[in-house]
């Protein structure tokens, strides 16, 4: 076929340059996704992040930032596993140990039936530094963050309590003829001490393997002292006739370990700060306290009704204190790992074959 020539009629060929490859509309947003890890903390998902967003743009502008703040937050990322922040519990943790070992120093005392006061002395001094030298050698060089003092803290308290308050439900009563000084059963006093210790190791465990904030993993803690008094005072309240100690411990550990349980679930998604929760916590005792105050001045607590409506008062002002408490400070900033990024927009041109505009993206 002869080659087509234009006529002079025909309209001359279009001048313009052939467009340029431009980003999808998706890829801002996605950015800004990935800085908002940036802000919380998630150091790895965000170079994840940026690492995709470096791969899919042809600008080169926004390639180049992606890749340095991917950059950031993997160095961010290796010294947080070897900076302060990991080792940022390790004082709670030693000082926790501590005072668990002083503890320990007092069974192992009554244990081994010591009656000397100098020799005494000696036992408990001696197992109380044990622990505080094994805890400061051995959480040397370890991951030790203060989330995982929190729940270490919280799990020697649980693990304790339920040891003590169940083991008369297991058989093992608290005084016992076969004990060796005759005051306190050796085996029940073991038997805390052990579950204690348990506790305390799960405690560690669970912190490690879930990375609460340090408020979620206090906030368990807290749930389960509340559902301890909880109980407590509403048996007060209620006044069972002849109802076995046996049966009263035994709701006490289950009003804690539903207290624990329920925090520990429900603070999952918890974006308090730590400073928020200690104010939530001091508004509760403080309502507590007022309820106390209240019985001893306008009540008569020496009779069964008195002790009825003092229980229920303190019990009113320890949740209304922390339910005030959780509503006036519901503007403090949240825990790091929530914190976003204010509202972006951006405006960007697109160019096709056929036509010409304007993309908008970002977060809303």
């Amino acid at each position: 076929m002869p080659a087509e020539s234009l006529s002079p009629e025909d309209p001359p060929p279009s001048s313009l340059p052939p467009a340029a490859p431009a980003d999808s509309p998706d890829l801002r947003p996605a950015y800004e996704r990935a800085f908002e890890l940036l802000l919380r903390e998630q150091w790895e998902p965000a170079e994840a992040a940026m690492r995709d967003v470096a791969q899919r743009t042809v600008d080169l502008e926004l390639r180049g930032a992606a890749n340095e703040l991917a950059r950031y937050a993997h160095e961010m990322d290796a010294r947080a596993e070897t900076g302060p922040k990991r080792t940022s519990g390790r004082a709670s943790f030693v000082a926790t140990t501590t005072l668990a070992a002083f503890y320990a120093g007092f069974v192992l005392d009554d244990v081994l039936a010591v009656e000397d006061i100098k020799a005494q002395t000696l036992v408990v001094t001696g197992v109380t530094f044990a622990g505080f030298t094994a805890s400061l050698m051995g959480s040397r060089g370890k991951k030790v963050t203060e989330s995982m003092a929190s729940t270490y803290a919280n799990g020697l308290f649980v693990g304790a309590a339920n040891g003590l308050l169940l083991a008369p439900r297991l058989g093992i009563d608290p005084d016992s003829d076969s004990s060796a000084d005759g005051e306190v059963r050796d085996t029940y006093l073991g038997f805390g001490l052990a579950t204690m210790a348990a506790g305390g190791a799960a405690g560690l465990y669970l912190a490690d393997r879930y990375d609460p904030t340090p408020a979620q993993a206090q906030f368990a803690g807290l749930m389960g002292t509340n559902g301890l008094a909880t109980v407590g005072l509403g048996l007060l309240i209620a006044l069972p006739e002849d109802m076995d100690y046996r049966n009263v411990l035994t709701l006490l550990a289950l009003g804690l370990d539903v207290g624990v349980v329920g925090g520990a679930v429900g603070g999952r998604d918890l974006t308090w700060s730590k400073s928020r929760l200690t104010y939530v916590s001091l508004g509760e005792f403080l309502g507590a306290l007022t309820g106390a105050a209240l019985t001893i001045v306008a009540v008569e607590p020496d009779t069964d009704d008195g002790l009825r409506a003092g229980a229920g008062l303190v019990l009113a002002g320890m949740w209304g204190g922390f339910g005030l408490a959780a509503h006036l400070t519901r503007d403090m900033a949240p825990d790091p790992r929530y914190r976003t990024a204010g509202p972006t927009v951006t405006v960007m041109p697109t160019l096709g074959e056929q036509s010409r505009g304007l993309a908008i993206g970002g977060t809303f």
